[in-house]
């Protein structure tokens, strides 16, 4: 895909089945990323993570599946990107604070618990848990320059809710459609504090 060769155990969903895939590392690239840090939370398949490592970004890559940080490293190696890559539950195993300049996050958003690892690539928690606990614990990385995509097939409204109910701030900043799903991508900041 793009000139790089994506290794992907049948846990770690495709890219190309998964347009917002695409839709971020597009937008990503289009960023200030060159000699900046970069985390991809939740980077799956890792295809935003080596685009932006390519495009002379210094990247970690993290995942909660150790199917897909298996398939992070073996594509990591053979593209000779090498990023830093890490198995934790959202910012649970990352170390230090604030070290980012970017971090890019293509959610799972659909109301159901998942049951597996696979699941988690797509189901948030029939109580959005996944998205409560994302807003709690991006506190601690607000420094960084935050976005994440999501779809009109999403419960659009319930998520900023949750965010707002965490202090953070939606700003629209790409709408596109693609073969008839619509991706929004929004900067995410903390409202400041009165």
């Amino acid at each position: 895909m793009d000139g790089l060769t994506l290794f992907l155990a049948p846990s770690v969903f495709h890219p190309a089945w998964m347009l917002t895939t695409r839709t971020m590392t597009e937008f990503a690239l289009r960023q200030n990323i060159t000699d900046k840090n970069i985390l991809e939370l939740g980077a799956g398949n890792g295809f935003l993570a080596l685009s932006c490592q390519r495009a002379k970004a210094q990247v970690t890559a993290t995942d909660i599946n150790p199917a897909a940080i298996a398939s992070l490293r073996k594509s990591s190696a053979h593209n000779q990107l090498p990023l830093t890559i890490i198995e934790s539950d959202l910012f649970e195993q990352i170390p230090g604070k604030n070290q980012f300049d970017y971090i890019f996050i293509n959610p799972p958003y659909f109301p159901k618990d998942p049951n597996n690892d696979q699941e988690r690539a797509y189901f948030c928690g029939l109580d959005f848990s996944y998205f409560k606990r994302l807003f709690q614990q991006m506190r601690d990385w607000s420094k960084a320059q935050v976005f994440m995509i999501l779809t009109d097939d999403c419960e659009l409204e319930s998520i900023q809710q949750i965010a707002t109910a965490h202090g953070w701030r939606f700003e629209l900043v790409l709408e596109q459609k693609k073969l008839g799903e619509t991706h929004f991508i929004y900067h995410l900041s903390l409202e400041t504090e009165a």
